[in-house]
């Protein structure tokens, strides 16, 4: 069958006719398909620099330092006690701090003769330092018609060679208790009432090497009655 060059053109132009009004209309729609397009594209911009300024209020970047937690009650008592036990410690070893030796003998006090000094022993020990401590213990007995409040004593070390005393004095220290060792105490911390005993010990660091190790003579130099 022959084709028609003049039905063809007849049966096209219908379709080019379509085609010229589909790029038509495009062509019309396009600046509002861009402008459509740009303000999506502005406002997922807007939204996401919205979100960053919402995180940056939620989440400073230099945030407040947090406060430093107060010390606790607790903390304090037990800062203090410890400090409270430093000092009694302090205490305990200035008191059984071996005194200067005078040199000189002293007096008897007036009351001495009502005062008497009994049942005296030695012994000897290791101490921390790894010298060696003397102990002298007695006994002490208030005659008197008073209260005993103080007392000081001078004890005197003889020598083998026959030369001075070693003499030493000292505040007489009573013994409060013995267990689980033994605690000493001035006898201003616990007076001694008329026609008590007490025992008490005095304690010596630098006994000379010449003692005749013989118990040294006690002489008690001072008492307060009350």
């Amino acid at each position: 069958m022959a084709f028609a060059p003049g039905k063809s053109v007849v049966v096209l132009m219908p379709v080019y006719t379509r085609m010229v009004r589909e790029c038509f209309c495009l062509s019309a729609n396009l600046p509002q398909t861009i402008l459509r397009a740009s303000k999506s594209l502005q406002g997922n911009q807007h939204s996401r620099l919205q979100a960053m300024a919402d995180e940056q209020k939620q989440t400073p970047f230099l945030s407040q330092a947090d406060p430093e937690p107060a010390v606790s009650t607790k903390t304090w008592l037990i800062a203090a006690g410890a400090v409270v036990l430093l000092l009694v410690i302090a205490g305990v070893a200035t008191l059984r701090k071996t005194p200067a030796n005078p040199g000189a003998a002293l007096a008897a006090d007036a009351n001495a003769a009502q005062l008497p000094i009994s049942d005296r022993s030695m012994s000897e020990a290791t101490n921390g330092a790894g010298g060696k401590s003397t102990y002298l213990d007695g006994t002490i007995t208030n005659a008197t018609g008073k209260t005993l409040t103080a007392a000081t004593v001078q004890v005197s070390f003889a020598a083998t060679d026959g030369t001075q005393p070693h003499r030493e004095t000292s505040p007489l220290m009573l013994v409060r208790t013995r267990v689980p060792y033994v605690d000493l105490q001035m006898v201003s911390a616990d007076p001694i009432k008329p026609g008590e005993h007490r025992e008490f010990r005095l304690i010596f660091e630098s006994v000379p090497a010449n003692w005749d190790v013989q118990p040294p003579t006690i002489t008690l130099t001072h008492a307060e009655l009350k």
